[in-house]
């Protein structure tokens, strides 16, 4: 079966914290990275800063606030915040600092250079989705409210020192995007622990752990690596339109009837189709499929590459 390469990560991490990140993603247990080499990565406070004050902010899919005493974010600081031309202003941002209101940037990798070769390289495989976000958080400030992930994270402490309390199993169990409802029992810790991650560190939390941040006595900025692995419903889905194309009765209707207007059920052709022995092969094979297919699929949306085997197929 395919296996993960630590080049994933060469730009941000050294060879032994990479492959510590991939063994804690297939083990999915909490890992605390510290060798600080991605200090390369070449953003810092002074650029989060600059691009807050120069972007013109559309909406809050690019950019929320979280009051130090809300658990969850803040919509109505969004009209306080941004001017009506999307600007924020040097103004805005000294009074969200004192007011302890933490900043969260969406989509850096479609912002900033760096990020967007960081998040190119991870998904450039297929295996891994990857986004990345920002969040600065002014001192002492709750930054990070408890919360679950419905991917692993890498949070890399860029300024300041955060503090994080995690539980060391999993609230959710292969915690996904498409379970959109969390009980209110899923926000109570079970057996938390606590890390303390220093500018140069860095902390991996495996999706469906629940976790909280709070800056400590300086401010924080920290970068958060959103990593969305392929699962089996991806392959399986990869694998259905790829049969659709020669076997139409996987795009026949579940309602049918036939000539004499009898109801019929296609399903008993799709079961065979679907029964497949357990050849690892053909694991290998779908599984390959899959993922260069979902390779192409964010290069193209989030980077507007396009893969062709000759010029002919662009024309």
């Amino acid at each position: 079966m395919t296996s993960l390469s630590p080049d994933l990560f060469s730009r941000i991490l050294s060879a032994p914290s990479a492959e510590l990140v991939i063994s804690s993603h297939l083990e999915q247990r909490v890992a605390k990275i510290e060798d600080g080499t991605f200090l390369g990565l070449g953003f810092d406070l002074s650029r989060f800063m600059e691009l807050l004050r120069d972007r013109l902010w559309r909406s809050d899919s690019e950019i929320e606030f979280f009051l130090n005493d809300r658990q969850g974010r803040s919509a109505d600081v969004w009209s306080q915040a941004i001017s009506k031309n999307g600007a924020l202003t040097l103004d805005s941002i000294l009074r969200l600092k004192a007011q302890k209101t933490s900043i969260y940037v969406h989509n850096l990798h479609l912002m900033v250079q760096e990020c967007r070769n960081l998040a190119r390289d991870i998904g450039r495989t297929g295996y891994f989705t990857s986004r990345i976000y920002a969040m600065y958080s002014p001192a002492n400030a709750q930054s990070t409210p408890t919360h679950l992930d419905p991917c692993d994270v890498i949070a890399l402490q860029l300024q300041g020192t955060k503090d994080w309390t995690i539980d060391n199993a999993p609230k959710v169990e292969n915690f996904s995007a498409g379970r959109s409802i969390v009980s209110p029992e899923d926000s109570e810790f079970i057996d938390p622990s606590d890390h303390s991650i220093r500018a140069g560190e860095a902390l991996f939390i495996p999706r469906g752990f629940l976790h909280n941040a709070k800056s400590s006595s300086e401010d924080s900025l920290h970068i958060v690596i959103a990593l969305t692995p392929l699962t089996w419903l991806d392959v399986m889905q990869s694998i259905l339109v790829g049969w659709s194309r020669e076997n139409p009765e996987l795009l026949g209707n579940v309602l049918a009837s036939d000539r004499k207007g009898q109801v019929v059920s296609g399903f008993p052709a799709v079961a065979e189709l679907l029964s497949q022995p357990a050849d690892p092969e053909f694991a290998e094979r779908i599984v390959a499929q899959a993922m260069a297919e979902r390779a192409q699929q964010q290069m193209v949306r989030d980077f507007g590459q396009v893969f062709a085997r000759d010029i002919d197929q662009l024309t």
